[in-house]
């Protein structure tokens, strides 16, 4: 019965995952691309939202994406919408 249960409860995971990737994209939306498109932006860096985009706007409310390091790792961030 546990087994059956959870087997059902992945089962439904998987389902929502694929759904919400085949709803809102994997990268970015069309949108997004659309828009930098406009502004001139070089096809590969207009399908992502904020990876090696520093000093660009940010797709969703035009703040300036930064760049930081941390673990020797580059980060791409909005500060306004992804404060911390």
């Amino acid at each position: 019965m546990a087994f059956e249960s959870s087997a059902r409860s992945w089962l439904s995971v998987d389902r929502t995952t694929r759904g919400r990737c085949e709803q809102v994209g994997v990268t970015s939306r069309g949108e997004w691309a659309a828009a930098a498109r406009r502004r001139g932006e070089s096809r590969r860096l207009c399908r992502f939202a904020v990876y090696e985009r520093d000093g660009l706007p940010c797709h969703d409310c035009g703040n300036s994406i930064t760049r930081e390091t941390v673990a020797s790792r580059r980060l791409y961030r909005c500060p306004r919408c992804q404060p911390g």
